[in-house]
């Protein structure tokens, strides 16, 4: 019998060493060697965000709803620790190919434009 191999996957980056969902999330996730990362998306104006919750108020020093804001009122906000929100595009710049990613999609009308991303970036290598 062959002895199963457990998949490390980092949880909204490395929450818990950095704010959750954030670039410095991603960058310690990668630093602590962890082959896969999970991040959530939304859609905001025709931009994939990458945040977990409905509302601002835990994460960020925002009030309200995110998809009843303006992506630059998003992009305004302290996700924690001066980090900004930010977009999948960011995210996936970031982990490159040093992990794999996992795109937990939130709200609706985010998975074509994920799809259209995703294909974006295979095509560019």
């Amino acid at each position: 019998m062959q002895k199963a191999e457990l998949l490390c996957v980092g949880h909204r980056g490395a929450m818990g060493h950095e704010p959750e969902n954030t670039l410095a999330s991603i960058r310690k996730a990668i630093e602590l060697g962890s082959p896969s990362i999970e991040v959530d998306v939304h859609s905001v104006e025709g931009h994939l965000v990458v945040f977990h919750d409905d509302r601002l108020e835990r994460t960020t020093n925002g009030v309200g709803y995110l998809s009843e804001q303006s992506f630059k009122y998003l992009c305004s906000l302290d996700a924690g620790s001066g980090q900004c929100i930010p977009t999948l595009e960011e995210v996936c710049e970031e982990i490159g190919m040093q992990a794999c990613i996992n795109i937990e999609l939130k709200g609706p009308g985010t998975a074509l434009p994920v799809c259209e991303l995703i294909s974006q970036l295979l095509q560019s290598g």
